[in-house]
């Protein structure tokens, strides 16, 4: 016995109705992730003092603290260079191409030299 045009309709309309509750599905998931960052995003911002940890894994980069205390992030993994003019001195390769730097106060006490901090998504 053949398909009728209902039975055709229906499995239409049923395909349809699945994949619209697929793309709610995943809407939903995104909105909770989105939420997340949001309660993370306001956490971070907060006027407390961070960890570099904490900065490397809000930006998923590399961060690290400049001999002069800035906090910058980088979209490499960067490495100390001795830039050796009159006055010798480290400094991270790449400085001119961070990302960003962060203004908000730092929960650090180490040398300088010993900060940088790689996020977890990238340990090696």
């Amino acid at each position: 016995m053949g398909k009728t045009a209902n039975d055709c309709e229906r499995y239409w309309v049923e395909l349809a109705i699945n994949r619209f509750q697929d793309i709610i599905a995943k809407q939903c998931e995104e909105i909770e992730e989105l939420k997340n960052k949001i309660k993370e995003y306001d956490r971070l911002m907060l006027r407390e003092a961070k960890t570099l940890k904490e900065l490397a894994n809000f930006f998923k980069v590399p961060v690290a603290m400049t001999y002069d205390g800035e906090v910058c992030g980088f979209d490499h993994i960067p490495y100390l260079e001795e830039w050796s003019n009159d006055d010798p001195f480290l400094y991270w390769d790449g400085y001119s191409k961070k990302i960003f730097v962060y203004n908000g106060p730092i929960n650090y006490n180490g040398a300088w030299e010993d900060s940088l901090t790689i996020p977890d998504e990238l340990e090696i």
